[in-house]
């Protein structure tokens, strides 16, 4: 289990859940060192080691057998780990998370939006906009598509946490309408270059009679 563990990379971000400008490092899972504890990599960026304090806080992204997972712990110690007879190698160990998110397996084709057709994309917490409150939205741009789901890149993590639903406005760059839809945040992951990619499932485009009360509060609120 270890060795293939070992093969998996891992992605982190370093911070509080949800603030924005979250670093992003590269490292990979070593072994479970005691029951509540993981030791990983010394984590990179761009190929060079990153010293990580104790009680950093860190969320955790890797894919394994098609799910894409997810979590949050914290740096509890630093040490020498012994891979193998005579060799050891600097690692971080972190708590063992208690709980793990997964997005479902893809069970649909992935279609990649074409570069040169920007589709804005602007995201509300659906829950704010249901009770009237409304609220500054999260921007991005969709980058994919399939059968039921969205990927979205934004600049910022997503106000809400995994399983909880969103409303999603679309609108094509030079398109005179823009489309409505609501959708449940599978993931919010981290990108190498900083960008963040939202997947959402479950999605439903809302028709004209659905969507007037979430435009109204839209408009009433502001973008």
């Amino acid at each position: 289990m270890e060795a293939i563990a070992r093969r998996v990379r891992v992605d982190l971000t370093v911070g509080p859940a949800r603030k924005a400008g979250l670093r992003c490092l590269i490292t990979r899972l070593l072994s479970l060192v005691e029951p509540d504890r993981l030791a990983m990599d010394i984590p990179r960026d761009r190929g060079r080691k990153v010293h990580l304090a104790n009680e950093t806080e860190l969320g955790l992204f890797f894919s394994l057998g098609g799910y894409r997972m997810q979590t949050r712990t914290k740096v509890v110690d630093h040490c020498q780990l012994a891979l193998r007879p005579g060799h050891r190698v600097d690692s971080l160990v972190v708590g063992r998370p208690e709980k793990l998110l997964t997005s479902n397996r893809r069970r649909s084709v992935r279609h990649q939006v074409d570069p040169s057709r920007y589709v804005a994309a602007l995201l509300w917490e659906a829950e704010a906009l249901s009770d009237g409150r409304g609220g500054p939205a999260s921007t991005g741009w969709l980058v994919n598509v399939s059968a039921g789901g969205l990927g979205i890149h934004v600049k910022a993590p997503l106000p809400v946490e995994a399983g909880e639903e969103m409303v999603v406005r679309l609108k094509e760059i030079g398109a005179g309408e823009c489309r409505l839809f609501r959708a449940t945040l599978k993931h919010c992951t981290a990108n190498a270059d900083g960008m963040y990619t939202a997947g959402l499932g479950d999605v439903v485009e809302l028709g004209p009679g659905q969507a007037i009360a979430m435009i109204e509060t839209i408009l009433a609120g502001g973008e």
